[in-house]
């Protein structure tokens, strides 16, 4: 599989994933570009993009709150 960054936004919190052959890591992200490693979110290794979505539905469903009620991917490197 080849490299890719997506950015997401999982109920309402701002998320960088960045696929390293099979394996994505994932970063919160803040409003001046920074980030940190989301340590506590752990995925599968191989999960494509729409794997990847619904996983951190999965994982992250306690987040959900009014406006914030979706999994989506806001841009694609």
């Amino acid at each position: 599989m080849r490299d890719e960054k997506l950015s997401l936004n999982v109920f309402g919190t701002d998320l960088l994933a960045i696929r390293d052959g099979q394996r994505w890591q994932l970063f919160y992200t803040g409003i001046e570009g920074k980030r940190r490693p989301a340590t506590d979110l752990i995925v599968e290794d191989g999960l494509s993009r729409e794997q990847l979505v619904q996983e951190l539905a999965d994982l992250c469903h306690e987040w959900i709150r009014p406006g914030f009620e979706e999994v989506r991917i806001t841009s694609v490197d």
